[in-house]
């Protein structure tokens, strides 16, 4: 009776070793990697096209970008205003941004067609939270969130002809604070986006 052990041993007296047959190379795999050898390898990704508008004419979608700043002087420290230069989004969003109105850094005011700019901020806790949105287009409305929430500087509602922009920055996450207050929060921010869209 042959012994169960490694293959490509000899499994019992007399016997010869067994070994596993070598696996058939596929033609499609010789295929694939003759065009890898020659540099036809098809792309994973493409960039779409940086357009603005359409073939047709028509205005393309606007680039919206959001950032999770985590201080906006600190962020302009590490080049963070290159970045946006570079990218020239029509909307830009920060979050986190710790920094009232009053103590914006000039260098934002210099940013190239992001001239529409709306702040928001606790007014009674400086360096804490606050979002920003910055626009090339004047939107038709402009609001600070629910009532409720409103003067903790969390949420900014920009309205524009074919859109909402929304920034916020929510409360901390579970563990870092009132667990009851960020339930309530949560709540309130929910009623407040369904009723926008209704």
């Amino acid at each position: 009776m042959p012994k169960h052990g490694k293959k490509g041993v000899v499994a019992g007296d007399g016997e010869e070793p067994k070994t596993e047959p070598e696996a058939k190379k596929s033609k499609a795999g010789t295929k694939k990697s003759e065009k890898e050898a020659a540099g036809e390898v098809p792309a994973l990704y493409e960039d779409p096209s940086d357009q603005k508008t359409s073939s047709s004419g028509k205005s393309a979608t606007p680039t919206i970008c959001s950032w999770s700043v985590d201080g906006l002087r600190a962020w302009i420290k590490k080049k963070g205003l290159d970045w946006v230069k570079e990218e020239a989004p029509d909307i830009l969003c920060l979050q986190e941004t710790k920094c009232p109105e009053n103590k914006l850094p000039a260098e934002l005011q210099k940013l190239p067609g992001l001239s529409h700019q709306y702040w928001s901020a606790p007014s009674d806790k400086e360096g804490y939270r606050s979002v920003g949105l910055l626009s090339r287009r004047c939107p038709l409305k402009v609001s600070y969130g629910e009532e409720e929430h409103e003067q903790e500087g969390q949420v900014i509602v920009a309205e524009f002809n074919k859109f909402v922009q929304v920034t916020a920055c929510l409360p901390s996450r579970p563990g870092s604070g009132p667990l009851e207050y960020r339930q309530r929060w949560g709540e309130a921010f929910r009623k407040f986006l369904k009723g926008m869209a209704s």
